[in-house]
This record gives C-alpha cells, structure tokens and sequence, in this order.
C-alpha cells in the first residue's frame, strides 16, 4: 500500500517512529531504500517498557536497518545513550557530540539530543555531528509529564525539512514549536 501511494505522490522527508515490531521496520527499510535521496527523520521513544528480549531484537533491527537510511536521528539524551552507548563507563554523561559519534557509527549523520538537565531548571537540546555542535536551544523545564513529545518534535523537524528550511533552522524552529505545545498544554 505504501509503495502504491507513493507512486502518486512527490516524497520530500520521511518520518519515522516507534514500529512496533522487527517486521515492520524491514518493511519501512525496504521501502526507505527506493528512496534514498529523500531526508529521514527518525525518532526514537523510550522503550523501556518493553521486554527485554523484544525491546534487543527491536533495538538491532533499527540500528542495522533503519539508522543506516537515517538523516536525522531524534530522542532523548537519556533513551539515546541506553541505546547508543550501553559501555559507557565515565562518571560524566555523554555529550551530544559523543552520542552523535555512536549514532554515526551506524550511518546517521545527524543526531538531535533532547532532555540534558541544565543545573538551572531548563532543558537543553542540541543537534550534533560527531565533530562538532550545529545548534543549541534551552527551554525551561516543565513540572509535568506529556507523552508524545519527541513525536511532536521528529513530525515538525520532518515537516519543516520537507518545506525547504535547512536543517538547524528546522530544528529551531521545531523545538520553539514543541515548546509552545507543551506550554499550551496547560490551558
């Protein structure tokens, strides 16, 4: 069905989240693969709600099937360096450059890094490459729970690229775009 619609229409980004299974994320890489000129944007949740078994399994079908067709790999500092980083052995947490290097290591070139406490009750985000920091925004920390952020986020970045904003303009945008949902939320 996916490929018959998009037969008929003209690609721009792609975005993609949580699969739900191993089988699935085949089907998007395949599909994916017929459109390797198009920008990826993938977002990846915290899954640590999921079995063990099946949350490896789902963890090495998106780093051997997805993130290799991956432009811009988005998520949380936290979920990114479970994931990407399960050695680390340092008392310090990773840096955005350091998870963007473990997220190159499987052919993403872009890395955006929500969700590192900054010690003043903000939040910062930062969109990386392994050599070097594009882009930074801070956003005061919210005292609530949303579910869907990083959703939000990875859909207006994908948005914004499909439109023809560069990259880091993209990315600030859709953070200040993220940050007026989520203090909306509150009306």
């Amino acid at each position: 069905q996916a490929r018959c619609a998009l037969e008929d229409v003209s690609v721009q980004a792609f975005k993609v989240g949580y699969a739900g299974s191993t089988e699935n994320l085949g089907a998007i890489a395949r599909v994916l693969s017929d459109y390797s000129d198009v920008p990826t944007v993938a977002y990846m949740p915290d899954l640590s709600w999921c079995e063990e078994v099946e949350l490896e399994n789902y963890l090495d079908a998106c780093a051997e099937l997805l993130l290799p067709q991956v432009t811009v790999l988005v998520g949380n500092h936290s979920t990114l360096c479970r994931w990407l980083l399960p050695e680390w052995d340092e008392e310090r947490a990773p840096n955005a450059r350091e998870v963007a290097r473990a997220a190159a290591a499987h052919g993403v070139p872009y890395t955006l890094v929500t969700g590192f406490n900054a010690p003043d009750q903000y939040l910062e985000s930062h969109l990386a490459t392994p050599e070097t920091v594009l882009a930074s925004a801070r956003y005061e920390r919210f005292e609530a729970s949303f579910r869907g952020a990083g959703e939000t986020l990875s859909a207006a970045l994908c948005a914004l690229i499909a439109a023809g904003n560069d990259l880091q303009s993209a990315c600030a945008e859709a953070l200040t775009y993220l940050d007026q949902c989520l203090d909306a939320g509150f009306q």
